[in-house]
């Protein structure tokens, strides 16, 4: 059994159930489930005892981007592509670096169109006409060419 702040007592499998709701709704105040209208929330040491690992970590990261949202931090700024935030003083950088260490992606994109670098051609420092744009292309989208030190075999990074 688990319980709310307030005493009420409820299944493992209903709070479960009830968290997964929520968590997917990107919310991370679970509340009481009580029809009388308890506003209580489960403790996180409550929810530890019935939440699997997968839940804990969703629900310690939803947490999370309610505290930043509500922080109302000046410059922070998110990867497009995965969960990765930081702040950015300088206005005047263009470009955003993912950094995060937990499985994080490392693109980086374009501040302004959210688009990975190589495939943002309206927001650069100068403006590509048609043939700068299509030899732009070219270079920054072809596959990188190596070869072998030792027989000179090319190799094509993946």
């Amino acid at each position: 059994m688990v319980q709310c702040d307030e005493g009420h007592l409820f299944c493992r499998s209903c709070t479960r159930n009830y968290a997964s709701e929520r968590l997917g709704m990107r919310i991370s105040a679970i509340k009481c489930m009580d029809q009388e209208g308890c506003s209580s929330l489960f403790s996180l040491a409550s929810l530890k005892t019935c939440l699997p690992e997968k839940l804990l970590m969703l629900y310690e990261r939803v947490k999370t981007e309610e505290e930043l949202t509500a922080a109302g931090l000046e410059g922070l700024e998110e990867c497009p592509f995965c969960d990765y935030k930081c702040v950015i003083e300088n206005d005047m950088e263009r470009l955003f670096t993912c950094l995060n260490d937990d499985g994080g992606c490392g693109v980086v994109s374009c501040r302004q169109c959210k688009k990975p670098v190589s495939h943002c051609f309206d927001h650069r420092p100068y403006p590509l006409n048609d043939s700068c744009r299509i030899i732009y292309q070219k270079l920054v989208l072809r596959p990188l060419k190596i070869t072998s030190l030792t027989c000179n075999t090319p190799l094509r990074r993946q």
